[in-house]
């Protein structure tokens, strides 16, 4: 990505004769920066895009691999893919509003998803999911 955005602003300052008419308007009478100046902010934001994109890490990589092996339990036991990720996010004890959020559905699809996945699985509470998929994934109850 930086090399990208070096060689975009390199290009930019030497094959483009538009690129040098580029200025930053400070106020209507002052204009206090040229090409080159704004390729080298360009270059500098990129760098720091760069940095962040590498520097940040998944911070709960082993919920995430719980989860899915979660789900992956739930397609088998015949629950679509959404409808068994939001299963897995009411065994963790999330609310109905997180769910909505994190899977970007309507309240009555997470509760349709609730009350026809404790009919497929035959149980009746969250506390019955949880245990079940405790039981049959291996996931420890401290992880989700």
């Amino acid at each position: 990505m930086v090399a990208a955005a070096a060689l975009a602003c390199g290009l930019g300052i030497g094959m483009s004769p538009g690129f040098a008419n580029v200025g930053v308007m400070l106020s209507a009478y002052r204009t206090i920066a040229s090409g080159p100046v704004v390729a080298v902010v360009v270059y500098l934001i990129s760098c720091a895009i760069a940095w962040h994109a590498i520097a940040t890490e998944p911070t709960d990589t082993a919920c995430t691999l719980d989860e899915e092996r979660c789900v992956l339990y739930l397609r088998g036991r015949g629950a679509s893919d959404l409808q068994a990720r939001a299963l897995a996010r009411i065994a963790q004890g999330r609310t109905t509003e997180e769910i909505c959020r994190e899977l970007n559905v309507a309240r009555g699809t997470v509760n349709a998803y609730r009350a026809r996945g404790y009919t497929l699985l035959g149980i009746h509470t969250r506390r019955e999911l949880a245990e079940l998929l405790q039981h049959d994934t291996g996931v420890p109850a401290a992880a989700r």
